[in-house]
Order: C-alpha cells, then structure tokens, then sequence
C-alpha cells in the first residue's frame, strides 16, 4: 500500500487534489485508517490518478474527467467532443479579439457628418418588443439578434403588405427607431415605412401594435454605414475594410458611425430630438447597400416652435 504522499509522487497529484477527488468519488483511497484518517492507496490505481492528472492538465472538467474513468469504451469519443468545444471556444475567442481590435480603430477614423433638411413625411410603424439585454434571456448576443432580426423583417413585410392591401403608397426606404417601454428590462423598436398619404382610421394589422404620424419639415445630421466600406461611414476615398460592428463577435455594440455622430453633435448642435433612426439607403437596383444614422436637431413649423418627431403620434 501507498501513503498519500507516495501516491501524490507517482500520480503527479497534489494532496489536496487527492483529498477533493476522495470527497467527490473521483478517486477513492483503497483503506483509510479508522483512528488517524490517514489514506492509503493500491499500486493499481496509480494508472486512474495519473490518467486525471493529465486530463487536469488538458483542462478537462472533473465531471467530463470521472465519465472517461469509469466508461473507458468512450473515452475517446467524450475527449474528442471536449477538444472541439476547446477549439470553437478559441476560435471565438480569437475572432473575437480581431473584431474587437478592428471596431476600437475604427472609432479613430473620422467619419463625415452631414446635414440636411427635410421636408415633412407621413408614416406608418410597427411597435415590436425585444429584450433590452440580448444576452439576458440565456442565448447569445448574436443568436438573439439574429431572432430579433427575423421578426423584424417578418413585421416589415407584413406592414408593407398591409400598406399595400389598403392602397397607402410606400414612398421610400424603411426606418427604425429604439424607445423605452413600460417594462425596463426590454426596448421598443419601432419598424417605419414612408407613406405618401396616410391610411384610413380603420387601419390596422393582425397581432402587430400600428402607430402613425407625420416627421415635420425638419433638419437632420447623418452619417451613413455602407456595407461595402468601413463603419465609420466614410465615404469611397477612404480606406476599406472589414465592417467590425457586423462581426458576431460584436454584436450589439455600437459601430463607430453612432460613437462620432454623438460626439459631433455634442460639440455643436443642440439636439431636438436624441432618438436616433436608422434610416436604409438603397441601391439603384433597389437593394438595400447600408444606413443612415439621422438625428433631427431642428424642426421647422410655422407658429409651433420645435417638437420631437414621434410626439403626439396616434397608436392602432
């Protein structure tokens, strides 16, 4: 028999590590003695202590490490679905590095804010409610974007058929807008269609919440996204590269277009209205090639002052 310091010697466990595997049943002493407590341990069970050694070594869990020792037959089956979990694990990691590293340069780069001013523009939206924190409900940041996403096209596409139905001609590109809700956990977004008229009183969709109004003659500063340059929003002349916001590594984070529209503004328009639209800008083929963000910092209505864009709009 083998004390518990000749075990730990031939085993390259440490004592306290043998104690733990003793309490958890991993590795059981072969006699402990009734009166001292001391643990001995048989020649034979040195192949079990230095096989958990090596998977501690590999990072093994001690659940994952006790199923190899009593079901040999699958061992080698449990290891190899534990070095693939170890390598996707790492692949994520990495990539996520890489985004991380491209998204912080790109809020180096100077984006081009841009003004314009607006004439007024009848809408109709689609009020969808989704978790303020994707990762909160268990699934991945990416996996509950990718879920919010498929709703969101769902609605869209139900509203414009809807808009359609009713005669109410659509009269531009989508937007969206974020707002709070009653319930501080979740955000609303509001999916918008242009319209050139508005529908009637009886408008409405099935199962969706149907808010319409009118954005006054306003003032908008922007920067856009394209898809096929950087997310600064710059503009052809300036360098290409991988839009990092995009990476699903990053999801959910703010692309550096949003980060210099926020600071610009800061350092000189009073903002009117902080919410910010994401508006699509479409391609002469009609596919969508990125956004613009927009923020409207004056509106111009005569007698009336200012107001924000969603005031006063009326819910179905």
């Amino acid at each position: 028999m083998m004390t518990i310091g000749q075990f730990a010697q031939s085993t390259g466990l440490s004592t306290k590590a043998l104690r733990l595997y003793d309490e958890m049943g991993l590795l059981t002493p072969a006699d402990v003695d009734a009166s001292t407590g001391y643990r001995r341990y048989h020649p034979h069970q040195v192949r079990h202590g230095a096989q958990l050694a090596v998977m501690r070594r590999m990072g093994v869990p001690l659940e994952l490490a006790g199923q190899v020792l009593t079901d040999p037959d699958r061992a080698d089956g449990l290891l190899q679905a534990h070095a693939a979990q170890v390598l996707a694990r790492h692949q994520a990691e990495r990539a996520a590095l890489e985004a991380g590293r491209a998204l912080l340069q790109s809020y180096d780069r100077p984006a081009a804010l841009q003004r314009r001013r607006a004439p007024a523009q009848p809408w109709v939206g689609a009020v969808l409610d989704v978790p303020a924190d994707p990762g909160a409900s268990g699934s991945t940041g990416h996996d509950a974007d990718e879920l919010a996403d498929e709703a969101a096209n769902a609605t869209f596409t139900a509203l414009h058929s809807a808009l359609a139905h009713a005669g109410s001609t659509v009269s531009g590109p989508w937007w969206t807008t974020l707002r709070a809700g009653p319930d501080p956990a979740r955000v609303q977004v509001v999916l918008c269609w242009p319209v050139a008229d508005l529908p009637g009183g009886d408008f409405a969709v099935p199962g969706v919440q149907v808010e319409m109004g009118v954005l006054p003659e306003r003032t908008e500063a922007l920067v856009q996204v394209l898809h096929e340059h950087d997310d600064a929003g710059a503009d052809a002349g300036a360098d290409a590269g991988a839009d990092a916001g995009a990476d699903d590594a990053m999801a959910g984070l703010p692309v550096a277009a949003a980060v210099h529209l926020q600071e610009q503004l800061a350092e000189g328009d009073e903002v009117l209205d902080a919410s910010v639209r994401q508006v699509g800008i479409l391609g002469a083929d009609g596919i969508p090639v990125g956004v613009e963000l927009v923020v409207i910092t004056e509106v111009h209505v005569r007698g009336e002052g200012t107001r924000p864009c969603f005031d006063g709009a009326a819910e179905r």
